[in-house]
């Protein structure tokens, strides 16, 4: 018998309803309450153990093997040098957090999408976000686009308005409150670099930029 079954139908039956609340499935609400998981819960809450974020993501393989693509040791932008660029960056604390890679790195995208969906909202994209290490950032995707002709990166160019890639090591703010991060996408034949909005949503043709473990 499952945990939610030996509890007072009344009580369950509010579980199950909070669980659905947060997104949860019906077969994830029924994975929570096999076993010992909501006694794992249990501890959490109690100060017993702690969370571990799961690493949900999951390479493309676009770029492996004889297509893979090193970036060499880039700097960080600094606030001064992406407001010469982008004035619309808010001047006092324009950069939320920039957690991008500043090492020579193995270019690996990929997706935070389980293998039976086919896109995700924002708010669930950005969760899902938040437990990945070694997201690129701007200074990746600008490396990109400067060298987009390069005959290494051959297949990343062929990708070109196939995909799209999200690059969230960096977070701006606009004057607005709006937060923000560097994207690459096609314009006029070619990889561009935009900036997207933290919320959109994630779809089959939208790939994450990160390094290779």
């Amino acid at each position: 018998m499952s945990t939610l079954e030996t509890l007072d139908v009344g009580l369950a039956n509010e579980l199950k309803l909070a669980f659905r609340r947060h997104g949860y499935s019906s077969e994830e609400v029924k994975r929570l309450s096999e076993g010992d998981t909501l006694g794992q819960f249990r501890n959490v809450l109690l100060g017993h153990a702690e969370i571990k974020m799961l690493d949900c993501f999951r390479e493309t393989g676009e770029l492996t093997g004889t297509n893979a693509i090193t970036i060499p040791v880039l700097p960080r932008p600094t606030p001064k040098a992406l407001r010469s660029k982008y004035d619309w960056i808010r001047e006092k604390d324009g950069i939320e957090a920039d957690t991008s890679p500043t090492d020579a790195v193995t270019l690996a995208l990929g997706v935070v999408l389980r293998p039976k969906e086919s896109s995700i909202n924002g708010q669930e994209y950005e969760r899902r976000r938040l437990s990945l290490p070694g997201l690129l950032g701007y200074q990746q995707a600008a490396w990109l686009v400067e060298n987009q002709d390069d005959p290494k990166l051959a297949a990343f160019k062929a990708l070109c308005g196939k995909i799209y890639i999200d690059f969230p090591g960096l977070v701006v703010v606009d004057a607005d409150g709006r937060r923000l991060f560097p994207d690459l996408d096609e314009l006029g034949g070619r990889w561009d670099l935009c900036w997207s909005w933290t919320g959109h949503d994630l779809d089959q043709d939208g790939r994450l930029a990160s390094s290779r473990k």
